[in-house]
């Protein structure tokens, strides 16, 4: 059974934890803030300021241990599944 928690879209068989979607819902919402902040900038004609690379920084940082979280989950689910 493939895991892809880079994608936050895993489903093994018909069963996905509460846990995983929660951790998933924080991946899109982590991505849409980080989305955000390119395209506000980019709207604008500009690079990213200093305060919005923190930002975006801070984003993927949570983002990359939200992916983490998502393939521990997964593997639990897996384990459970047999």
């Amino acid at each position: 059974m493939p895991i892809e928690p880079a994608r936050g879209l895993l489903l093994l068989g018909n069963h996905k934890s509460k846990h995983l979607r929660e951790f998933q819902d924080r991946k899109t919402t982590l991505v849409k803030e980080a989305r955000s902040l390119t395209e506000h900038a980019a709207s604008k004609n500009r690079e990213l300021t200093g305060k919005e690379v923190s930002a975006f920084d801070a984003l993927r940082t949570r983002n990359d241990a939200s992916s983490v979280a998502i393939g521990r989950e997964a593997a639990l689910i897996a384990d459970e599944n047999g």
